[in-house]
């Protein structure tokens, strides 16, 4: 079954992947904007009309031309409504910060916290081999001492 124009196979086809997750929500997008330029050219379309209808000297449609501008507003309307869901999705899907000083100041904390575990790792890798050394000098010193004491 071929997928519908402008959609994603692969999440009509229940993939689950990233890569289709954001080529899904990039698809929408252009959906959304393909839908407000679509209403945006009718917008300009109806304008012509009422400057055509107004064009005729003593011969507008009055009827004609409300109902063009009734038309107008309702498309202005719903583009509207649909930049703002835009603006909206597109604000809840990346956070922001006004601001870099906190990103920056729990970054600067995090390497401080690595740095500081990295000492403790350094730290207790040396005892290990402060004690792995004397472990071996004092088996060395026990062998000695067993074949000093042996008779020759």
């Amino acid at each position: 079954m071929a997928a519908p124009p402008g959609e994603d196979t692969a999440a009509t086809a229940g993939g689950a992947s990233a890569a289709s997750a954001s080529e899904v929500v990039s698809v929408k997008g252009i959906q959304d904007i393909q839908t407000i330029e679509e209403k945006v050219i009718g917008c300009i379309d109806i304008a012509a009309e009422v400057a055509e209808q107004l064009s005729k000297i003593g011969d507008a449609d009055k009827d004609k031309v409300l109902k063009l501008c009734r038309e107008f507003m309702a498309n202005i309307q719903t583009a509207q409504v649909h930049v703002k869901e835009g603006i909206k999705k597109s604000v809840n899907n990346r956070a922001f910060e006004a601001s870099s000083y906190h990103a920056r100041t729990r970054a600067q904390i995090a390497i401080e916290k690595v740095a500081m575990v990295y000492g403790q790792i350094e730290a207790m890798e040396q005892v290990l081999q402060l004690h792995a050394n004397q472990a071996t000098e004092h088996g060395a010193n026990a062998m000695d001492t067993s074949l000093a004491d042996e008779p020759a």
